[in-house]
């Protein structure tokens, strides 16, 4: 959700911004919506980031945890076979 949104915040802006700051400062349009989407994108933007980046961190700590089964597993088979 957060990537189609500011994917459409990109896609919809004005053509060129400096004339979308002209249209703003002679009054044909309201000043804060170049702010507002600007903000918006941003905010989408880095929280897009954010959860990526999440989505990375947590994807090294399941490996990191598989290994430290999988050890753990062998340990116990390991130790099974010195019992017998």
């Amino acid at each position: 959700m957060l990537f189609a949104s500011t994917g459409y915040i990109y896609l919809t802006r004005g053509d060129d911004t400096t004339t979308s700051t002209l249209r703003a400062l002679k009054g044909d349009s309201n000043p804060l919506d170049l702010v507002k989407n600007s903000f918006i994108f941003t905010f989408l933007f880095m929280e897009t980031l954010h959860w990526f980046w999440v989505f990375v961190a947590m994807k090294e700590d399941r490996r990191e945890w598989m290994v430290r089964e999988a050890t753990a597993q062998l340990r116990e088979e390991e130790e099974k076979k010195f019992r017998m």
